[in-house]
């Protein structure tokens, strides 16, 4: 979109962000590209900068909770159990870098 310059101030009206999360959805179970489709519709979309931010964190933690049951259903003791020491680095590194942010 940004090539075409047609197409540079395009706007995405609100009645078609449905199909722009249908197009990303369906592309990112096909080739893991959903991040970019998503993009291209909330940036045309006219969200303010923290809106577009906000929209994405809550995407990811529903793409999250809807991922999480199939993992611990097929396997999620067997992978917590022998994973748990790394498990836990990686949480605590990450609070602590979250944190080191909101002392900033």
């Amino acid at each position: 979109m940004e090539v075409i310059p047609s197409l540079k101030n395009y706007k995405v009206d609100n009645n078609k962000l449905f199909v722009g999360g249908a197009v990303s959805g369906f592309f990112g179970g096909l080739s893991g590209h959903q991040g970019a489709l998503r993009s291209i519709f909330l940036v045309r979309s006219g969200l303010s900068k923290e809106g577009f931010i906000a929209m994405g964190i809550i995407i990811a933690c529903l793409v999250d909770l809807t991922r999480l049951p199939v993992y611990f259903s097929n396997q999620g003791k067997v992978l917590l159990l022998d994973n748990l020491g790394i498990l836990t680095v990686a949480t605590l590194a990450a609070l602590s870098e979250h944190l080191q942010e909101v002392n900033y």
